[in-house]
């Protein structure tokens, strides 16, 4: 089981490396792209990989709980 942690601790990395660059590229754009559909756009999938960083986070904490691993 904990090499499957590290594995999924691993992937929520290069989803945070990969979100860090992304959230860097948006905020270096002009407001008018910020606010255009291909920013809306770049936005959304900012916020899918967030969210997917959250969901790992809380599978990695759940199964070391259930699994009594520290």
């Amino acid at each position: 089981m904990k090499k499957i942690i590290k594995q999924l601790e691993k992937s929520r990395d290069l989803l945070q490396e990969k979100f860090d660059k992304m959230d860097e590229t948006f905020w270096d754009r002009s407001d008018k792209w910020q606010e255009s559909d291909n920013g809306q756009d770049f936005e959304d999938k900012m916020n899918a990989i967030d969210n997917a960083i959250d969901e790992l986070n809380s599978t990695i904490e759940d199964l070391e709980t259930e699994f009594n691993i520290n």
